[in-house]
């Protein structure tokens, strides 16, 4: 086929727009740069104004990678090649869009048409990605399915497969990924390591002793508590959310039936809808339907967010071991040490003490007796000491 057909070319801008065809079972995400939609129209108008066909009329004898013509279902001849033989039917890709169909023989027939202009579409892969185990799961590729459509921007790269990153306001779609537990990405982020941390003020707070800033902040979360009081006693009065764009600020109902401030990061089901949201105030995520979206009221969005997101030191994962189980997301982590992690800090008052603001928040993270955090996980074996 390779020898038949041209490869595809390249857009040589850095930067450029592309229309999502197809996921493939493999993981392959076809794109079609918008820069070829005008040529790949006229080539398609070309097809249906010259090539006139009936079906075979004696038997014939199919070949894995044979070129071929495709009448699709929507009755117009598309360039394809044979990908699989099965019997009465043959899987059939479109070369210029990428998909693979179970096509019967009667709807194909075994020629090239215009060998001098190259397929359209081109086969890429996610950035520095790699599936669970061996191969994609079938509900991940449905997930990216649903997840690539219309226009992304994707970077080039002029060798082979092409390698993108996509984004989702500010989120990529292979950290999305790798949160939905489908993929281990090399820039995959330390579960244990980093984690979301509320700011409590002074315990010995007071008008005479507090900074001006600390009394300030004191005072900004009473009225965030205060504000975000009144609106779930008149939550009715909220519309619901309709328009789902990413990074957009809401409402959301919690498990224990209140309203919280929150952010959409994606629509992660369509039939029926539910939005993946993070909570700005606790840094926890949740997928919910959209009948727990409201819209915000304009005067709750000049609080800062409570939760900021930090990275401990001190710690690294423990020494590497197979029978263990894993954390699918970030295999270098056990199950156990994630479980032991949460039981530590989720939901507890904890001190800390700032090793550096830049390029990540970082702290130590100490217990009410003084010891640091970590230092549990040490003594259980399930984490190592990081100098």
């Amino acid at each position: 086929m390779d020898e038949i057909y041209k490869s595809p070319v390249i857009p040589e801008a850095k930067i450029f727009q592309a229309v999502v065809s197809c996921v493939g079972p493999d993981g392959t995400i076809y794109i079609i740069p918008k820069s070829f939609e005008i040529e790949l129209k006229n080539l398609m108008t070309e097809i249906q104004s010259n090539f006139r066909c009936l079906s075979l009329l004696e038997p014939y004898c199919w070949k894995k990678g044979e070129a071929c013509v495709v009448r699709g279902s929507d009755t117009m001849w598309y360039r394809g090649k044979v990908v699989e033989l099965s019997g009465s039917t043959l899987q059939v890709q479109y070369i210029d869009r990428g998909c693979i169909e179970r096509i019967p023989q009667c709807h194909l027939y075994p020629t090239t048409l215009y060998v001098g202009i190259p397929p359209f579409c081109i086969p890429c892969e996610l950035y520095k990605t790699a599936p669970i185990g061996k191969c994609w799961q079938q509900d991940a590729v449905d997930c990216l399915q649903e997840l690539l459509t219309n226009e992304e921007e994707l970077p080039d790269n002029p060798w082979g497969k092409l390698s993108v990153n996509l984004y989702f306001g500010e989120m990529s779609l292979s950290s999305f990924m790798a949160y939905q537990k489908y993929c281990v990405t090399e820039d995959c982020q330390d579960v244990l390591k980093l984690m979301y941390i509320c700011l409590e003020p002074s315990k010995n707070l007071t008008r005479e002793s507090a900074t001006e800033g600390d009394a300030s902040w004191h005072s900004a979360l009473e009225s965030l508590n205060e504000a975000l009081k009144w609106c779930n006693e008149n939550v009715e009065a909220l519309p619901l959310l309709t328009h789902f764009k990413a990074e957009k600020p809401c409402l959301v109902k919690y498990l224990d039936g209140l309203w919280y401030r929150a952010k959409l990061l994606s629509v992660e089901e369509f039939d029926p809808v539910k939005i993946l949201v993070q909570f700005v105030d606790f840094g926890s995520f949740s997928v919910v339907p959209r009948s727990r979206l409201r819209h915000i009221p304009y005067y709750l969005l000049k609080y800062p967010v409570q939760a900021v997101r930090a990275l401990l030191a001190g710690f690294k994962p423990a020494l590497y071991d197979t029978d263990v189980k894993r954390i699918p997301y970030s295999p270098e982590w056990s199950v156990e040490a994630l479980w032991a992690m949460m039981e530590f800090v989720e939901g507890k008052q904890l001190s800390a003490s700032v090793l550096a603001l830049s390029p990540e928040f970082t702290i130590s993270l100490y217990e009410d007796d003084g010891s640091l955090v970590h230092t549990r996980l040490i003594k259980m074996g399930l984490a190592d000491l990081d100098e």
